[in-house]
């Protein structure tokens, strides 16, 4: 990853916060369910939630063939992106005297579609696995699932992660 992008992104206010440890940021992707991706659209952000998969330090999506997204990614590459695991609301006894417990990741990268007809299937593959726990069944991808779909790949430039463990 490199540091190819704006300075305001590099520091964390709250460093107590910060997950520096690579895996554990990566273990909190694993466990998300929704990536909010978010795109620029003549300097207004245009945030999608979206069903993905991580490998090999990449993101994964799939998507229709058409839309905002797609338009927005002709015209510029650079996506920022957001997901949060382990999210528990602590109710406080004072109405501002709440809480929550959670563990996130942001970053920064460049997304494109993805041609190649097996790094296609190992983009499926790894949304596959990233909702795998929810069913108790054998996924396959069926033979023509990979011709028929589209698959981004977020290459990321900057990922950092952030916790709140206290009630």
């Amino acid at each position: 990853m490199s540091d190819n992008v704006p300075s305001w992104v590099r520091s964390m206010r709250r460093q107590d916060r910060e997950i520096v440890d690579q895996a554990r940021i990566w273990d909190i992707l694993r466990q998300a369910d929704v990536c909010r991706i978010a795109f620029c659209d003549e300097g207004w952000p245009y945030i999608v939630p979206m069903n993905f998969g991580c490998l090999d330090g990449r993101l994964y999506f799939h998507c229709a063939t058409g839309g905002t997204k797609l338009d927005l990614l002709k015209s510029n590459a650079n996506v920022c992106f957001e997901a949060e695991a382990y999210v528990e609301i602590t109710p406080g006894s004072e109405a501002c005297g709440w809480s929550t417990r959670y563990q996130s990741v942001i970053g920064f990268g460049h997304i494109s579609i993805v041609e190649k007809p097996e790094e296609k299937r190992l983009g499926i593959q790894a949304l596959l696995s990233q909702y795998a726990r929810y069913t108790d069944r054998a996924m396959d991808i069926p033979t023509h699932v990979p011709e028929n779909t589209l698959i981004l790949r977020l290459d990321i430039e900057r990922i950092a992660g952030k916790e709140s463990t206290k009630a």
